[in-house]
């Protein structure tokens, strides 16, 4: 990237901002470095298949170490308190703890099923997925549209458990909704009308 100082008419001065460090991996979710400063990233493929080297380390000058575990679409990567790496699984929703010295041991068991009984539990699905979705790292529109997108999946599922439990009813159903449309409406309105002054 070509800088040019305003203050220092005719200099030109030379930044990297980044540098391509390695390729031929299928990152899910953000690298993560283990307390001596290795890189770790994953080759996840595709969802419920198994690739052969599912992840790897990578040095300071981009050359890739394979680590042949059995770990299957590893997702998420994240440094633990005790220096071990920790690598989620979306094929089996399972954590793995990988040791220092590469043995991978199973850490938690059916990490998905915790977040679905809660939802289940209480009918409050922003709990599991807000914090999710915030900690991937989403760029602010991207976090939007998931959101709404979550949002909207749960609210239907929800709704649609509802109806086959025979919580709701037709009628009441539909006076709700149309309630509930009559308040967002009005929400955007009194929104529309003070945004006005910022």
């Amino acid at each position: 990237m070509i800088v040019r100082v305003d203050e220092l008419p005719g200099a030109i001065g030379q930044l990297d901002v980044a540098r391509v460090l390695t390729t031929g991996v299928h990152q899910v979710d953000s690298p993560a470095f283990d307390r001596t400063g290795r890189l770790y990233v994953t080759h996840s493929g595709g969802r419920d298949t198994k690739v052969p080297v599912p992840l790897y380390r990578v040095s300071a000058d981009g050359a890739r170490e394979p680590l042949a575990v059995e770990i299957a679409n590893p997702t998420s990567l994240a440094l633990g308190p005790d220096g071990g790496m920790y690598v989620s699984s979306r094929f089996d929703s399972n954590v793995y703890r990988l040791a220092p010295d590469d043995r991978v041991e199973q850490y938690v068991t059916e990490v998905g099923v915790a977040t679905g009984l809660v939802t289940a539990a209480t009918g409050v699905y922003m709990i599991p997925s807000v914090p999710y979705l915030q900690a991937i790292g989403l760029e602010k529109d991207e976090l939007v549209q998931a959101l709404g997108l979550s949002f909207t999946v749960s609210t239907l599922a929800l709704g649609a458990t509802l109806v086959q439990v025979g919580a709701l009813r037709a009628r009441w159903t539909l006076a709700a909704v149309v309630l509930a449309h009559i308040a967002v409406l009005l929400g955007l309105a009194c929104w529309r009308f003070t945004a006005r002054d910022y």
